[in-house]
């Protein structure tokens, strides 16, 4: 068996966002985990966040809207729970629109700027 070195590193979180574009047949499974995730995260004094955006403008609007709590100490996990793909980035179900990777990793670069190299983002979508 390969020796395997070991990176020691943390994340100070005191916030989760959980950002979601899905048709409603879509949502069961996403309302499960947050029936689970929620009262957890309160029991730890963690603030939990629900955004499902209707809009390009919308997604994009809220990621400034986090880059902005974060230059004021909020350290997210972003949980993007979407559709999506490497072509086409980030898909918005009520619109039909797509919100471009490049843009998207854009955001994240900002966000993660505001938070001094502390954002940890899951995506929940194939990119």
């Amino acid at each position: 068996m390969k020796k395997t070195d070991k990176i020691h590193s943390e994340v100070k979180v005191n916030s989760v966002v959980w950002i979601t574009s899905l048709h409603g047949h879509q949502k069961g499974v996403t309302r499960r985990i947050i029936e689970d995730l929620e009262p957890y995260l309160a029991r730890r004094e963690i603030r939990f966040e629900f955004r499902e955006v209707n809009s390009s403008q919308d997604l994009l609007d809220y990621f400034d809207q986090i880059r902005s709590e974060a230059a004021d100490g909020m350290l997210p996990i972003i949980h993007i729970d979407m559709h999506g793909g490497e072509e086409q980035g980030l898909h918005i179900a009520a619109t039909g629109e797509n919100v471009a990777g490049a843009t998207v990793v854009d955001k994240f670069r900002e966000i993660n700027i505001a938070t001094n190299n502390n954002l940890c983002v899951v995506l929940s979508a194939r990119f």
